[in-house]
């Protein structure tokens, strides 16, 4: 029997973080899903060897592929997509974490929401360093604390929704044609688009449920995407945003005027927050030269104060000299 959801998991060349990962996965309260472990071209006896280590090298619901097919991040969540059988399908990448609900909560509210494609839950972000094989946090924030729903909207301006916060129907997965494998990079949130497009996606809002994690200082095959390939993630919204709107002119797809309007919106809101940057930082130099004025000011005050006293106990010496005084 099929187990209720398939994860897949993909990894290169990250033992340290793919731990905890695997971790993650086996210390889930709901026991029932199978996990597919997509090594895209990484060193396979070091990944073997790991499994062994950590004591997931025998168990039934674990399962080791090798892509060689189609190489990369889209090519690799294809090939795991491929060997999965469970009804619902979701994807825990190699350095992200799950909280222990996560599985139970989601495949619960799926069940319970039988039109829903797919359904979501807020993300925390937790920033991290890796020093001398060790992982040490340094901070945590929410993504889009804001948003208590998935958007089609809001994912036009923008990814809100990354690949460890989501689980779906693996019916409608097939039917939205996969992750595109041209695309290096932004292909969760291309896939999104398309799946808010056509579909409704529930949301389980309060506290985080899934994990995401970010290192800044890390290169190589510890960085992330997002951040390692910044430039790439720039690059291909554009592109994205472009295939879109040809599309779109040519009568084929609605959604690519949308895309370029919240491209629009985007670029204006940000010239917004220049403008509010540039004015506050406008108040703030206005607001330290006129710090200095008073200063000034008030030096100038305690000079003619101290001159003042100085005349005035002249001229009471003067006075009393001459007996004038009481």
């Amino acid at each position: 029997m099929a187990a209720t959801i398939s994860v897949i998991m993909r990894t290169k060349d990250r033992p340290l973080l793919l731990a905890r990962a695997l971790r993650s996965v086996l210390a889930q309260t709901a026991s029932d899903f199978e996990l597919v472990v997509v090594n895209d071209g990484g060193d396979a006896a070091v990944l073997r060897k790991l499994m062994s280590d950590i004591g997931v090298a025998e168990d039934p619901r674990v399962e080791v592929i090798d892509n060689g097919a189609e190489p990369g991040r889209a090519g690799a969540l294809d090939a795991g997509v491929d060997r999965a059988g469970g009804r619902y399908f979701a994807i825990h990448d190699d350095d992200d974490a799950w909280h222990p609900e996560f599985i139970e909560r989601t495949c619960a509210y799926l069940d319970d929401h039988p039109t829903d494609a797919a359904v979501a839950t807020h993300t925390e972000v937790v920033f991290e360093e890796i020093t001398d094989g060790v992982v040490a946090e340094v901070s945590r924030d929410l993504l889009a604390p804001e948003i208590d729903v998935a958007s089609l909207v809001e994912t036009l301006w923008a990814n809100y929704i990354p690949p460890i916060a989501m689980v779906l129907r693996r019916d409608v997965v097939d039917a939205l044609g996969r992750f595109r494998p041209e695309l290096p990079v932004l292909e969760d949130w291309e896939f999104n688009l398309r799946l808010l497009s056509q579909y409704t996606v529930g949301f389980i809002a309060g506290e985080p449920l899934a994990y995401w994690h970010q290192r800044k200082t890390s290169t190589g095959a510890d960085g992330n995407s997002v951040i390692a390939d910044a430039r790439d993630h720039a690059m291909y919204n554009l592109l994205i945003r472009d295939d879109y709107l040809r599309r779109g002119l040519a009568g084929g797809e609605s959604l690519g005027p949308l895309m370029a309007a919240a491209m629009m919106i985007r670029r204006i809101d940000r010239k917004a927050d220049e403008a509010r940057a540039h004015h506050q930082k406008v108040i703030d130099m206005w607001g330290h030269a006129h710090q200095d004025q008073i200063s000034a000011l008030s030096q100038m005050m305690s000079l003619e104060i101290g001159r003042l006293r100085g005349e005035v106990l002249a001229l009471r010496e003067l006075v009393g000299r001459d007996g004038l005084t009481p």
